[in-house]
């Protein structure tokens, strides 16, 4: 599947009753939350992966490298 990014949106959500405004904000908060942690993850992959990519193989200690 391939990767999807939405750069705009715009919900609109009507809640009513006593505590709406409390209950939308801890959903919110949950979701924004989890998708920060993702977003750390996937920034954190991308700067390993290109770490690698730049170590020599003639490090010691690398495969292939000097012991």
């Amino acid at each position: 599947m391939a990767d999807v990014t939405i750069e705009r949106l715009h919900i609109t959500v009507e809640l009513d009753g006593e505590g709406a405004d409390e209950h939308f904000q801890r959903l919110f908060e949950r979701h924004i939350d989890r998708w920060w942690e993702c977003e750390r993850a996937r920034q954190s992959d991308r700067h390993f992966a290109e770490h690698e990519r730049l170590l020599p193989d003639s490090l010691p200690g690398s495969p292939g490298g000097a012991p």
